[in-house]
């Protein structure tokens, strides 16, 4: 039942927000293997497709009755602002950008709302926007293990090449596993006691993401040493434990 209930939740996230929410829901928080992933975020998202592009079809027509009412006698203008914004997005971006943008920085109501509001084909929105759904869950996925299974490997080779020594690779190499010892509970209970879970393993990842620039411009063991240690604080909240 708790696992149907984290699947539900999953499903629910990514219908709305699928990079937002619900990817990190099912990667990081409930930490699924990639079938579930796989499953579970595409029948949100897709399903989330097909419902807000049907949804945004019915209020646009409502929305399209309600104008010719009210402007029955006076006629509106015709090239207005809003309808110059239309067409710029519609020029610049097509169904194929709509699509790919609608998981990573849109959303899946706001990308089945700007399909149907610019191109009407119900059967043509949703499916670009399916397989753009299907593309993301399988890159995000690997992207986030890409970190575990390609860069702590070879690691301690760079560390080689750099020239430390066997004795500075080690403890570089030990602060992953010394910061897993008390790092993820740390993180754990600040979300828990701040109710800012999503929040939270936003701000590690980017903290995260710095850390591991900061890499290629640490020069030196001290350097070298403060860098690692950050990037393996920030990056145990969202690795699998």
């Amino acid at each position: 039942m708790a696992y149907l209930l984290k699947v539900l939740t999953v499903v629910l996230f990514c219908s709305l927000f699928f990079s937002k929410l619900g990817m990190p829901a099912a990667v990081i928080l409930f930490k699924f293997d990639f079938l579930s992933v796989f499953i579970a975020s595409n029948i949100g998202g897709i399903g989330g497709s097909i419902f807000y592009t049907y949804l945004s079809a019915g209020i646009l027509r409502w929305w399209n009755n309600y104008k010719h009412k009210k402007f029955a006698i006076r006629h509106p203008k015709i090239f207005t602002k809003a309808n110059r914004r239309i067409i710029r997005i519609k020029n610049r971006f097509g169904l194929t950008g709509i699509a790919i943008l609608t998981p990573v920085l849109l959303s899946i109501p706001l990308g089945a709302f700007l399909g149907e509001r610019f191109y009407k084909k119900k059967s043509k929105v949703i499916l670009y926007l399916s397989v753009s759904t299907v593309f993301w869950s399988v890159v995000f996925y690997f992207i986030y293990y890409f970190f575990v299974g390609a860069f702590v490997p070879y690691w301690g080779l760079y560390l080689k090449s750099e020239q430390f020594s066997p004795a500075d690779i080690g403890i570089l190499m030990s602060l992953f596993q010394i910061s897993r010892i008390f790092a993820p509970n740390f993180w754990g209970w600040l979300a828990d006691h701040t109710g800012k879970r999503v929040q939270w393993i936003r701000l590690t990842a980017l903290l995260g993401l710095c850390g591991f620039a900061a890499v290629f411009w640490a020069h030196g063991f001290f350097w070298l040493f403060f860098v690692m240690a950050a990037l393996s604080l920030f990056t145990s909240s969202t690795l699998p434990a």
